[in-house]
């Protein structure tokens, strides 16, 4: 905690390098103050005084996860899949996007080729894609998702739970 008051004291005379700067960010991570690192660290990023990498863009966002800031993670998950197409930030996106019931998001997000051959990965994205397919009322897209995430232990039960669901709804409510 001194460290972190040392630190706190030289930012605001604006006498610490980016290292050093970090340094305070990851202290306040530490110490469990996620809002006051994020905001650091957007502002610096904003500055131009820290590179907005992925890694740091990833900073950012786990950041304001922690601080329960979800349409701030949204926008900087956004900024990373723009920047870099990452399917790792895709796939948190299209969580969070499920988190908050937006379901035409996830699938936008979801529903596309992946840059990786991980059928482990692969198969959670499908699950997640969908759950959203089937709150959209998309549920021949959903069984198709379902299916596909039955080829991974991590996301059999799951998927077969779904399709057993899907299986026992009324007829009527199913799409042709």
């Amino acid at each position: 905690k001194k460290a972190l008051a040392i630190y706190e004291l030289a930012y605001t005379k604006k006498i610490l390098k980016p290292d050093d700067v970090l340094r305070l960010i990851n202290n306040y991570l530490y110490l469990d103050m996620p809002y006051k690192a994020a905001v650091i660290l957007e502002k610096e990023i904003n500055n131009g005084d820290i590179q907005p990498d992925k890694k740091m863009l990833t900073l950012l966002a786990d950041s304001w996860l922690l601080a329960h800031e979800n349409e701030r993670v949204k926008t900087v998950y956004k900024e990373i899949l723009k920047k870099f197409n990452d399917d790792s930030t895709r796939l948190r996106l299209g969580q969070l996007y499920i988190q908050t019931k937006e379901w035409d998001k996830t699938i936008e997000v979801l529903d596309v080729k992946f840059n990786t051959d991980d059928n482990t990965f692969i198969s959670k994205a499908k699950l997640l894609l969908g759950i959203a397919q089937f709150h959209a009322k998309e549920l021949l897209k959903a069984t198709q998702a379902f299916t596909h995430a039955l080829s991974d232990q991590s996301t059999k039960e799951q998927a077969n739970w779904w399709l057993n669901h899907i299986k026992n709804m009324p007829t009527d409510t199913q799409d042709s």
